[in-house]
């Protein structure tokens, strides 16, 4: 009876040590409501003095367990990658800033192909993209927003992992094609 008593207590200790290192695990409410706290933690990982960071959330998409989230971290446009747990919170998994204007990517989720395209679209100009893909021509039509966050399902085909920006074209509501006018590098559009 003692050991069964003894048993029944380590494996309830075990099971409460696991969901409280699970919990850690994966910080991020479901709803995001505690999203900038968390982000601000992992951006200062690893430093002995933390910095209060700036962060602006504008956008996420959801695909599969993973949501990727648009935000501005000091100024420099970027993208966090978090992962849902089983409890529904999720962990960050990889957080991503640079200072152009875009961000642009494509990832894997389960057997599909996603490209995700975000950044600043300053007086809403662009209304749409065109690229060429490994030979394949897609369009996007991009939201009138300061901040925009877009995907499309690719080809499965597809074997690379971002744009060839020289096939890239923006265009206005007017269907005209501005690339030229498209601030690459800086905070507008020309």
């Amino acid at each position: 009876m003692k050991k069964q008593i003894i048993l029944g207590i380590g494996v309830t200790v075990s099971i409460a040590v696991s969901a409280l290192a699970y919990s850690f695990s994966y910080p991020v409410q479901g709803d995001g409501s505690n999203l900038e706290e968390q982000l601000n933690q992992f951006y200062n990982r690893g430093h002995s003095v933390e910095s209060a960071n700036h962060i602006e959330l504008y956008d996420f998409i959801t695909v599969g367990k993973t949501k990727y989230v648009l935000l501005e971290l000091n100024q420099q446009i970027g993208v966090a990658t978090l992962v849902r747990g089983i409890t529904g919170g999720y962990k960050i998994e990889r957080l991503s800033t640079g200072d152009g204007n875009f961000k642009e990517w494509i990832a894997d989720s389960g057997d599909k192909r996603y490209l995700f395209f975000g950044g600043r679209n300053i007086g809403s100009k662009i209304a749409s993209i065109t690229f060429t893909l490994e030979g394949q021509a897609y369009s996007m039509d991009i939201p009138e927003k300061p901040r925009f966050f877009v995907h499309l399902e690719m080809d499965d085909r597809i074997e690379s992992n971002h744009l060839d920006l020289d096939t890239l074209n923006f265009y206005n509501n007017k269907n005209e094609d501005i690339t030229n006018q498209v601030d690459w590098n800086g905070s507008t559009v020309l």
